[in-house]
């Protein structure tokens, strides 16, 4: 049995994750958070969280799969400069 190399998420320089569908299911005490896990052609298994309103049947195991990292928009960026104090256009109560 050959080793893979385990990654969470996406991979960190943006290129997109491409795969087979080794196993997929539900994670968390509550078991409400969905995941895939991707045997990636870059020779790497990848732990994919997904978002709960998805369709875990439109997901087969041996399926192919594509996935990309979401691009921060500029409203993103943004809220995170007013959350962080850092806007001249915030203002303190």
């Amino acid at each position: 049995m050959d080793q893979r190399e385990f990654a969470f998420g996406t991979t960190s320089d943006g290129t997109p994750v491409m795969g087979r569908i080794a196993a997929k299911g539900l994670a968390g005490e509550t078991h409400d958070k969905p995941y895939v896990l991707v045997d990636g052609l870059d020779g790497r298994v990848h732990h994919i969280p997904l978002r709960q309103n998805v369709n875990m049947s439109e997901l087969p195991v041996g399926g192919v799969l594509e996935v990309r990292p979401i691009r921060e928009s500029i409203a993103d960026r943004n809220i995170a400069t007013i959350a962080q104090g850092r806007s001249r256009f915030a203002r303190s109560a």
